[in-house]
């Protein structure tokens, strides 16, 4: 008995500090993924608002070079 009481109470004190010690890691790793992540996201979104702003002036650059901007402001009035 004098050995297996301090024992289990040294084991829960153990248990208790590595999880809260391990709480605290995982959060501070879950932090930084969500910051890098953020960034790839704002970084994508920002490609594809030009890219898209990009095809988006080409098509209508080619409507107009090739006068077909009547028939494509029907097809929006039609939608």
């Amino acid at each position: 008995m004098l050995v297996i009481v301090p024992g289990l109470l040294f084991a829960v004190i153990s248990l208790v500090r590595a999880r809260d010690a391990l709480e605290h890691a995982v959060g501070e790793q879950l932090g930084e993924v969500a910051h890098g992540t953020l960034e790839e996201v704002a970084l994508d979104l920002s490609r594809s608002a030009t890219t898209s702003g990009n095809w988006t002036h080409q098509d209508v650059m080619r409507d107009v070079m090739i006068g077909d901007l009547d028939k494509r402001v029907a097809r929006s009035y039609a939608r």
